[in-house]
Formats: C-alpha cells, structure tokens, sequence
C-alpha cells in the first residue's frame, strides 16, 4: 500500500477533521505515486504512529480522512537502546547513501561533524540548509522501508562542539572506530566489545563516532585521545574502510546484536 508521512496525524483522532498534507508530500502524493482522489492509503507520522486514511485532492492540495481501521505496526522495531552515528560529513552521494541506509536499519539519529578533512563547503549554504537536505532523505527512506519513527538528522557541529557539549552519560556510552587500529592489536574489535560489556548493559543510549574521508587531522587525532576517558576507542578490522562503509558496517553489527539480544534463547 501506498505511503504518505504527516506530522499532524493524531489530529484526525479529533471527531470531523481532516489534515491536510504538506505541500512537499502532497506533490509527492498527486504527481509521483500518482495517488487518486478516494483513494487509500497508509499515513505515518514519525513518531509511531500508522493509520489507514482516505486522501481527498483539490488541485495541488491534498486531504487526509479517516479510513476507521488501524494496520499493526508489525514492522517496527522492539529496540529500546537509540543508535546515534556520528558522523563526519561526507562528500554529496555518499552522504545521502549514508542517510538512506541508516533509516533502513534502524538507526536513531545521525549528527554530522564539521572536521578539519572535511571537503563539503558547509558555510556556502549554511548546516541548516544541508540538515534540511538530509532529512529530507530520511524522510523519504522512512516511507519506503516501513519504519514508524523517523531519523532524525541534526544540525551539524564540530568535533569540539560535540566532545564539549555532548559528553556521554550514565546512560550513554560513545565508541569512538579508529581507522589507525585496522593493523594493530590495541583496540578491541567492536563486537568482542559489544558482547564483552554485555550490549553496553543499562544502557540508553550508544553513540557512534566516523571520522572523515581523509581520516581525522592530527590534531584531532590528539584531542580525541585527550578524551579516552570518556570514548571507548574500538576496531573495525583489519582493511581500512571507506568512511561510508565504516558507517553502515558498524551500525550493521550494533544493531544486529541489539535485535539478537532479544531473541529467545
């Protein structure tokens, strides 16, 4: 079935209302999924919710009814610990690649970094302006995949902004994939991580730390060990890996092992 994402979806709870789409997705509704007057779909809101709707149009404009049924929400995830990658920002296909894959396998959060290597120009538009962009993706891929809650993509920072105003918690741990460890023994491969402290027990929160295409400056490098006390500097094997397949391989293996902790035994 069809399906269209409204953020104002609860309000067809009330009695006698309908939504109307915004303007974006009802062009999307009308000239690309060529959705017909009457027709039903399902509608999704980001947040968990699902509900079959009626979709009325009026020139560009699009409506949402009611259809009276709830479908189960049979594809959403029972992870309760959030993934959040953090990421540096890649150059334009790669880091929409990023995005798309991340909403497929149920990442939380993606916050891209502004990093000495980094080779977008972020200040030409603006980090609104390409979080915008970002989302817009996610968006998309949240329809496509058959997720309930959306990704959400933050504002870009810098590494310094990221170490200083969002220090892990009690609840939160951040692993930091250092491509300098893919010929050395001095870091433990993510998973042994993983199942050596048990899935980061209690935990709430695991955050993700990539560095960028050109792998962290020096003096980057030398700030994030300063910080060792709070990271938790991990492999991701032997072969040095592009920074979009970092990404996905070590969100792969997160995940994975979030969703077979909680199959039976």
């Amino acid at each position: 079935m069809k399906r269209l994402l409204c953020y104002n979806l609860k309000d067809l709870y009330l009695p006698l209302t309908r939504v109307t789409l915004p303007e974006a997705e009802a062009h999307h509704a009308i000239n690309v999924l060529r959705i017909k007057d009457g027709e039903t779909v399902e509608a999704i809101d980001g947040e968990g919710l699902c509900l079959k709707v009626i979709i009325r149009i009026s020139g560009k404009t699009a409506y949402l009814e009611t259809a009276g049924s709830t479908p189960p929400a049979a594809k959403e995830s029972t992870i309760s610990t959030k993934l959040v990658l953090e990421t540096a920002i890649l150059k334009s296909d790669a880091m929409e690649w990023l995005v798309e894959k991340c909403v497929e396998l149920d990442a939380s959060a993606i916050l891209p970094l502004i990093t000495d290597h980094t080779v977008v120009r972020i200040n030409a538009k603006g980090p609104d302006k390409f979080r915008d962009r970002w989302q817009k993706i996610a968006d998309q891929a949240l329809k496509q995949c058959g997720r309930l809650k959306r990704l959400e993509v933050h504002t870009p920072i810098t590494l310094t902004a990221l170490l200083s105003e969002l220090p892990p918690t009690l609840q939160s741990t951040r692993l930091w994939c250092d491509e300098e460890t893919c010929n050395k023994n001095d870091a433990p491969f993510i998973m042994d991580w993983l199942l050596d402290n048990k899935l980061g027990k209690n935990l709430d929160e695991i955050r993700l730390l990539i560095g960028p295409e050109g792998g962290w400056s020096t003096a980057e490098q030398k700030f994030l060990t300063n910080h060792s006390h709070d990271i938790h500097r991990i492999s991701l094997g032997k072969t040095i890996l592009r920074a979009e397949t970092a990404g996905i391989f070590a969100v792969s293996v997160i995940i994975g092992c979030l969703i077979n902790k909680r199959l039976p035994s």
